[in-house]
């Protein structure tokens, strides 16, 4: 059902919680189990991001997450409204137009319509899906982690059938006939060779027991908005120390040398691990950079897997045996990652993702040298955009607030610069000095400067 529901029953029944700078998503609530959440950027429309020539980065928290879980931060092209319009009444506001390049059917409806036909109750999904591209930015628990480019030969969401949906969740007989490349090109550092790079405690080089902050940028031909995207980098920030992201130790070529993803990259990976290159075919990293032009919205999830048990991203996954590259994704057993013993075992696992910045190359964390060391005091995003940081700040949201998770923005407006209008209902404004009430008028046009045009252009 679409519903609007309040601040404090989306922390009672879907245990969504804002922390101070972001939120918090916790695993089990009552009877729920995982949730999805989307950028809102006015009270009907979706914030669409184009991120080509420019950097995102955030803080996270996922200490509490054991093997089998996914707490998930993502790029989907999703249509800026939800696909309002037609049989779709509800739209962006109530959270509908959901897509990604598995072309998932687990959605009661898909532009407007039921995907009731042939539903399976025990699995959860229908006989439809609904397709777009994705770029993962973060998949991720404390064992494991990836990012993935999902190029797509559609152009926008798009209601699959059969062949073209990849075949039916649980099933590979189709999966290359799909509109989209469903495994895509990933950098993942523990099926690259790097077994020490990232995971729970002080030996590895990124301790998942602490917060880090995880930067990405998207490098263009030309370095231009408007060029080719031809390289996806990753780095990390923790303690204060930036952290270069890991070598592949395993691939031919550049042995030694692949710490981002381009086009060798991705090549070089998929013969090595003898997967078919389904991402060259989808138009490879420049048909991803298209997506990214025409606009996608950001998507937060904490979620486990029935049909995989999350092996792809923290155990083992595919053709082979262990010894075959490319085979082992992580540490964890084959035995982890029972949804059953998940969600009765660990209830309380929760993600935090806070401190949302997105700029220019190196605006949000400081520009990084060859070597991995940073070469300029790091900028916040913030920091360029004039009154931001001493904005109002969001004191508590009485109204009713739509599924369409007004609330994920709302728990941003302290501390970063990417919010958008506020939902546009009554709200208590404070101000962080004097506690006094403000007019939530002035507090959206203050918001709306630094979204729109108050500040640096680089900086939102």
């Amino acid at each position: 059902a679409l519903e609007g529901i309040s601040k404090e029953q989306y922390e009672q029944i879907y245990g969504v919680k804002h922390v101070f700078g972001g939120l918090e998503l916790r695993f089990v609530s009552g009877h729920n189990v995982g949730s999805r959440l989307y950028l809102m950027d006015s009270e009907h429309t979706y914030k669409m991001f184009r991120l080509k020539n420019r950097e995102f980065s955030f803080e996270v928290d996922l200490s509490s997450l054991p093997c089998g879980l996914n707490g998930a931060m993502y790029f989907a092209e999703m249509k800026h409204n939800g696909g309002h319009g037609g049989r779709n009444k509800a739209g962006a506001k109530y959270g509908t137009g959901y897509c990604d390049a598995q072309c998932a059917h687990d959605l009661k409806f898909i532009k407007g319509e039921a995907n009731t036909l042939h539903w399976n109750r025990r699995k959860q999904f229908g006989h439809k899906g609904s397709c777009c591209a994705e770029m993962d930015i973060w998949e991720a628990n404390s064992h494991g982690t990836a990012f993935t480019a999902h190029p797509c030969h559609v152009k926008a969401p798009y209601r699959c059938v059969g062949k073209k949906c990849g075949g039916l969740p649980g099933s590979s007989r189709h999966r290359y006939d799909s509109v989209c490349d469903m495994d895509g090109c990933d950098f993942n550092s523990f099926r690259l060779g790097n077994h020490t790079f990232y995971g729970r405690g002080s030996e590895y080089t990124v301790d998942t027991l602490k917060p880090f902050r995880v930067v990405t940028q998207w490098i263009t031909h030309n370095g231009t908005d408007h060029g080719d995207l031809v390289e996806i980098r990753r780095f990390y920030v923790q303690h204060g120390k930036v952290i270069a992201n890991s070598r592949s130790s395993i691939l031919p070529g550049k042995d030694g040398l692949h710490t981002s993803m381009t086009g060798e990259f991705c090549r070089a990976q998929k013969e090595t691990f003898e997967d078919e290159n389904d991402f060259k075919k989808k138009g490879g990293l420049k048909n991803m950079g298209r997506a990214m032009d025409r606009g996608m919205v950001l998507v937060v999830s904490l979620w486990d897997d029935s049909l995989t048990r999350m092996r792809w991203l923290d155990s083992m996954q595919g053709k082979g045996g262990a010894s075959k590259p490319g085979m082992r994704r992580g540490a964890c057993s084959l035995h982890s990652g029972d949804p059953e013993d998940l969600e009765s075992k660990h209830k309380q696992a929760h993600v935090i993702f806070k401190h949302i910045k997105f700029g220019s190359i190196g605006a949000t964390f400081g520009q990084i040298g060859v070597q991995g060391k940073a070469e300029s005091t790091p900028v916040s995003v913030a920091d360029t955009t004039a009154t931001a940081a001493s904005a109002p700040l969001l004191h508590s949201l009485t109204a009713r607030v739509p599924l369409g998770i007004c609330l994920f923005l709302s728990a941003m407006v302290a501390t970063t610069a990417i919010v958008g209008r506020l939902c546009r209902s009554p709200i208590a404004c404070h101000s962080a000095a004097t506690k006094a009430p403000q007019a939530c008028s002035e507090q959206r046009q203050l918001l709306m400067t630094m979204i729109t045009g108050g500040a640096d252009k680089d900086a939102a």
